[in-house]
């Protein structure tokens, strides 16, 4: 829970816009290489959710449905699938999609970035190479009780706030997309994504898993039943590897307990 916690909380977690970078550069979980991967972000929502089942703390229910919103908004094809990954650079320059300066906070933000900067640990200086990556070193619970705050108001300002630099940062130049769709980065995120519907009982996230996994099989099974490992702009190929069928097995049993489809397990056991 220390370490999940953390994550949650770090640079390495967008704080905008949801969803996780691949690592961090320190022990603090503060400084990350940007890049976005589906499998990571798939492994930490399928853990999270575990967690959750065990404690019902709202940090873990958060990091996830803002997680599965960025993965909606911006990782999901209309077909149902999930791209591989965003880079860390945009406009040639690592982070510079995410990262702020403190001047450009205070003029969106006016009144309210006061406590959004003590907050999210932005200062004049910056906290990163002269810029802010956006982390919170303290609970909500801790934060309000330190400045005498009610908790509850001060979520909701804090929520309106990262909203506004939100609208403010979806105008910039966004890292680059890689839109090839993987067999098994793919069944991980539906395995995580049934996994976050029975711990949240979530009726959206178990139609994404289920469509998701019938895009699979729509898409990468061939005629003999193998499986092909890639699929971008309508067409697969290379042959499936041990882990591609591996995901793929886990993922149909996942789905298969929020839908109870016996045809699944037969197609488990086929495969």
């Amino acid at each position: 829970e220390k370490a999940l916690k953390a994550i949650a909380r770090g640079g390495i977690y967008d704080q905008l816009g949801g969803g996780f970078a691949r690592y961090s550069v320190d022990a603090a979980w503060h400084a990350p290489h940007f890049e976005k991967m589906l499998y990571d972000n798939a492994l930490l929502i399928g853990l999270i959710a575990d967690a959750y089942k065990l404690t019902k703390d709202r940090l873990y229910r958060d990091t996830i449905a803002e997680t599965l919103a960025f993965v909606q908004r911006e990782m999901m094809t209309e077909e149902g699938g999930f791209y591989s990954a965003y880079d860390a650079d945009s406009e040639g320059v690592e982070g510079k999609f995410y990262v702020w300066d403190k001047s450009e906070i205070d003029a969106i933000l006016g009144d309210d970035a006061v406590i959004f900067n003590q907050f999210y640990g932005v200062t004049e200086s910056g906290n990163w190479e002269h810029h802010n990556i956006l982390w919170r070193e303290h609970a909500f619970a801790d934060f309000a009780q330190k400045h005498d705050l009610d908790e509850e108001t001060l979520r909701e300002q804090l929520a309106n706030n990262r909203a506004q630099l939100f609208s403010a940062r979806v105008k910039r130049i966004p890292p680059g997309l890689d839109d090839k769709i993987l067999l098994d980065w793919n069944a991980l995120m539906c395995s995580a994504v049934a996994n976050a519907a029975a711990a949240l009982d979530d009726d959206n996230y178990k139609q994404i898993a289920v469509r998701n996994l019938n895009f699979l099989f729509a898409k990468f099974e061939q005629p003999d039943g193998s499986f092909h490992h890639t699929y971008k702009a309508g067409q697969t190929q290379y042959a499936a590897f041990l882990n591609d069928y591996a995901y793929l097995i886990e993922a149909i049993i996942d789905v298969y307990h929020l839908t109870f489809d016996l045809d699944l397990l037969a197609k488990a056991k086929k495969i």
